[in-house]
């Protein structure tokens, strides 16, 4: 079921690695067990759960998905397919849940930033971490980066962001889709290790290498 409509600017936009980007701190990267092709088939395949990070937010980011593809389309601004698609596909908001209560919420406009523009669109409950889509102009190349402070996710980003430099975010992952599955993997380990669910059917190498230790030190 898509939550919004109409013509967008996404396209398939290249991946955008650590050393090509502009952030000067990395989290530790690790190889995936899916391969990515935009079709989000790895996603799909998943148990769906009420509480999700889309839950009791869809009418809110049917409106903010509206007000960005006019945001895009005015600024000239590619978005990645594969974000879109995400975005406006209901039955994978889904699948995805999070230990901390994290929400989608997409931010008014996109933010100049470096050599191309910042997308605020998930956003922590307790206001001290966002996720942001950073999309250089010139090679449209993509990624995801998170910042870790404190700020009101109603306020315009502009104000809060406007002394901001690129040291101040960290590098998370080389594109949205590959973002989606550390987020998804790194949540389902630390639920199934707390609540006993079943743990992401993966071979263990994968399991070792996305645990958080910090989120499962107590067990």
């Amino acid at each position: 079921m898509l939550i919004g409509g109409g013509p967008v600017n996404a396209v398939v936009l290249p991946t955008m690695r650590f050393a090509k980007s502009l952030f000067e701190e990395s989290r530790v990267q690790h190889r995936f067990p899916y391969r990515f092709d935009g079709s989000f088939g790895w996603l799909a395949e998943q148990p769906s759960h009420r509480h999700n990070i889309a839950a009791g937010y869809k009418r809110t980011l049917s409106r903010q998905w509206a007000n960005i593809l006019n945001e895009s389309g005015r600024n000239e601004i590619r978005i990645p397919q594969a974000f879109a698609d995400f975005i406006t596909t209901s039955h994978l908001h889904s699948k995805i849940r999070s230990i901390s209560d994290c929400y989608l919420g997409l931010a008014r406009t996109f933010i100049p930033f470096g050599k191309g523009h910042l997308l605020r669109f998930l956003n922590d409950s307790q206001g001290c971490a966002f996720w942001y889509l950073y999309i250089d102009s010139k090679t449209h190349q993509h990624c995801v980066a998170i910042f870790y402070d404190y700020f009101d996710e109603d306020d315009d980003d502009s104000q809060d962001l406007s002394t901001i430099s690129p040291k101040h975010f960290v590098y998370d992952s080389p594109s949205f889709e590959a973002w989606l599955c550390r987020y998804w993997l790194e949540n389902e380990i630390v639920f199934a290790h707390h609540d006993r669910t079943e743990m992401p059917r993966i071979p263990p190498r994968y399991i070792r290498a996305f645990t958080i230790d910090a989120y499962i030190e107590d067990t």
